[in-house]
């Protein structure tokens, strides 16, 4: 994520907004996430996609979509 950020950083305006808050879904990922993480329920469509990136960004080996 930081590498995506420096990466937007050198074509950003100085107004532009470069890195931003996680979302709750990524919030709370991040916070439990470690490595026996195996499966995470969710039942809101939007909160799925949130965390379906989420794991690709971060733990893309942890993906089983």
């Amino acid at each position: 994520m930081w590498d995506d950020g420096a990466a937007r950083m050198v074509a950003a305006n100085p107004r532009d907004k470069v890195i931003g808050e996680l979302n709750k879904a990524s919030s709370i990922l991040r916070d439990v996430l470690n490595e026996s993480f195996d499966n995470v329920l969710v039942d809101d469509k939007k909160i799925f996609e949130e965390v379906k990136s989420y794991i690709h960004n971060i733990a893309p080996e942890k993906r089983k979509l």
